[in-house]
């Protein structure tokens, strides 16, 4: 871990609460009132989401690396720290629920599930209930298995590399795309893994770049900002251009660079006395960041149990009939059910990682290791 940036970096739990907030607010059936606003909270809250995985996952794998870790190891905590809820949850579902869309939640495949049945007109593909926004986990676990094969095969500065190439790469297809006018571009830019990499190593490149932020805060924290105005910008000239290259400015361009210029910003907050740092390091918003794998897998089920859930585009999802009883209860549900996750089985599951390392891969994992894994 490079010096200057504490181990543990207490303002990315308050920014990832603020990004689960805007989920569970977005998929609540009231948040169509905001109009077009309520998607831009769950579009942002996404790309936050992704850019911050591509950093700590970047950051984790650097450490395993330069301390010379099993990646073997890297992937079973991942997998003990993921499979457990999500599976869970879709066997939950699958008995009392709908299971017919659950072979691609199971591998982890429901973007292109979406994609399939955009492209093909195929409605009945579309996973309408109960789980259907495991689709962004299922891109995030793509990227963890693309990322530790980089690592796998690649020194880091050649990572590195590839990821500029791939970043260049992703938004020069999108501009031939929409030259070309491709209908599907906008699903794409939305739900294809190969387009959303680019922001998942747009975070990965600041964990590159660490020493860097943490011996020149300010500057860094000023670029951070710029970017969140360039992103802003970009974001309110699409909405004047067609819907093609409005695409990429809003999708590919704009919100993203508002998400990684915040992580940086909040990187630059870190360890400081700000006002920033006070707020986003808080106690509330630090639980909330904790629980918040929870609060996201088991939000919509409970959702379209109360009825208060939110027409997510092309998921299928129907609009209950909502009351502000059903949306408080069903809110204060989630948070119950993330909360019991997270004290009886993602803590205790965590706490067992080192023991599980170490007798699948013996000799891999050190007793330091084990407490620092």
């Amino acid at each position: 871990m490079s010096a200057g940036l504490p181990r543990y970096i207490k303002t990315l739990d308050g920014g990832r609460a603020l990004a689960c907030l805007m989920v569970l607010v977005s998929h609540n059936v009231f948040a169509l009132k905001l109009g077009e606003f309520e998607w831009l909270l769950s579009a942002f809250a996404m790309d936050f989401f992704f850019v911050l995985s591509g950093f700590l996952i970047a950051r984790i794998l650097l450490g395993y690396i330069r301390e010379n870790k099993s990646l073997k190891v890297f992937m079973l905590n991942r997998a003990m720290r993921l499979f457990p809820v999500y599976y869970l949850t879709i066997m939950v579902l699958v008995l009392f629920w709908d299971g017919t869309q659950a072979g691609w939640w199971l591998s982890y495949t429901t973007n292109f599930e979406i994609l399939t049945a955009i492209a093909t007109e195929n409605w009945s593909l579309l996973p309408g209930a109960p789980i259907g926004h495991s689709w962004s986990l299922a891109i995030e676990e793509q990227f963890y298995l693309t990322s530790t094969l980089l690592f796998a095969l690649l020194t880091p500065q050649r990572v590195r590399a590839t990821i500029f190439v791939g970043i260049l790469l992703g938004l020069g297809t999108a501009l031939v795309l929409a030259i070309l006018e491709v209908d599907l571009l906008g699903p794409l830019l939305y739900f294809g893994t190969p387009f959303r990499f680019g922001i998942f190593g747009a975070g990965m490149l600041l964990a590159f770049y660490e020493s860097n932020i943490a011996n020149s805060m300010r500057r860094f924290q000023w670029i951070g900002c710029a970017a969140m105005v360039a992103g802003i910008a970009l974001h309110l000239v699409s909405s004047a251009l067609d819907t093609f290259y409005e695409d990429i400015l809003a999708n590919a361009l704009g919100l993203p660079l508002i998400a990684w210029g915040l992580l940086l910003v909040l990187l630059c907050q870190s360890g400081r006395d700000t006002i920033v740092e006070a707020c986003m390091s808080n106690t509330v918003l630090r639980g909330i960041g904790k629980i918040s794998y929870g609060l996201y897998v088991f939000h919509l089920p409970v959702y379209l149990a109360f009825d208060v859930a939110t027409p997510v585009g092309v998921s299928g999802i129907a609009q209950g009939s909502p009351t502000a009883l059903k949306a408080s209860l069903a809110l204060v549900s989630v948070f119950i059910l993330a909360s019991i996750s997270y004290f009886f089985l993602e803590q205790p599951i965590h706490r067992r990682r080192g023991a599980v390392a170490q007798k699948l891969f013996p000799g891999s994992v050190t007793k330091t290791q084990e407490k620092m894994s």
